[in-house]
């Protein structure tokens, strides 16, 4: 008894494999779709509360956002003013610390020439 198999019944028989294959396949995928669909509608509706409480104070969470940044944006424009000021406040003590040490220079010179004067005087024989 002879069995002729052509290359047709090959490629059909292969192709009926893969086929069953891949239907187990997409029996496994929809299997685990759905479980993950379950698992999601069991989360929705246990925490619907929580989800729905989150979602309505959202636009009161960012209003308090909104609310905070004004308040830090004026909290640092008056950093900056206060630096400005403290800035110019130094700048102006220390204009006036030096002019008062060139005003005690000049005492301690004029004091100094007093003193060499004294002290000349005194030297001189008489």
């Amino acid at each position: 008894m002879v069995i002729s198999i052509s290359f047709n019944n090959i490629l059909i028989f292969v192709i009926s494999i893969l086929s069953i294959t891949l239907l187990i396949y997409l029996i496994v995928v929809v299997k685990n779709i759905n479980s993950v669909t379950k698992d999601v509608k069991y989360i929705f509706t246990k925490d619907k509360n929580s989800i729905d409480n989150t979602i309505t104070s959202l636009p009161k969470i960012a209003s308090n956002i909104e609310t905070l940044t004004e308040d830090v944006k004026e909290g640092v424009h008056s950093i900056i003013v206060t630096s400005k000021d403290s800035e110019e406040n130094k700048a102006q003590s220390s204009v006036s610390t030096a002019k008062k040490v060139e005003v005690a220079l000049d005492y301690v010179l004029i004091f100094s020439e007093i003193v060499k004067v004294g002290i000349n005087y005194f030297k001189k024989p008489k």
